[in-house]
């Protein structure tokens, strides 16, 4: 079975393909990153309280910037139940997946609208054309 584009169809291709390479790179630059500072702070005894406790309806003192405990308690205010590294390393490769899957559908739903946006535009001139008989 052999496929045959028209010329707006490959320009179509095209294009996808080249929305595609920065689409990628955005999604590279963006991902989630381990941060080494909420794992040192997640093996620390001083902050045992933080990975056990309150959550995000803690009322009181919360650890200052730049002191111990401050880069686990400001990664653990989003309401996110981070007790270890493994759940911690599990969390960012979830967040990873999800924002390439995001990525990707954002770049599909762009090339479909730009397929259907010619599509439309294709059959409303097809329209205004004299028939011929």
């Amino acid at each position: 079975m052999k496929i045959t584009l028209n010329g707006w169809q490959r320009m179509w291709v095209v294009v996808s393909v080249l929305m595609l390479i920065p689409t990628l790179f955005l999604m590279l630059v963006s991902l989630s990153s381990v941060d080494s500072d909420v794992i040192k702070e997640l093996n620390s005894p001083m902050c045992l309280f933080w990975r056990s406790g309150p959550g995000r309806d803690f009322i009181g003192e919360y650890p200052a910037y730049g002191s111990e405990c401050y880069n686990l308690r400001a990664f653990l205010h989003r309401d996110i139940a981070i007790r270890s590294v493994a759940d911690y390393e599990r969390h960012i490769a979830v967040s990873r997946i999800k924002e390439i899957l995001t990525g990707l559908g954002v770049w599909l739903g762009m090339i479909v609208s730009i397929y259907l946006l010619g599509w439309s535009i294709g059959w409303v001139v097809k329209g205004f054309r004299k028939k011929t008989v």
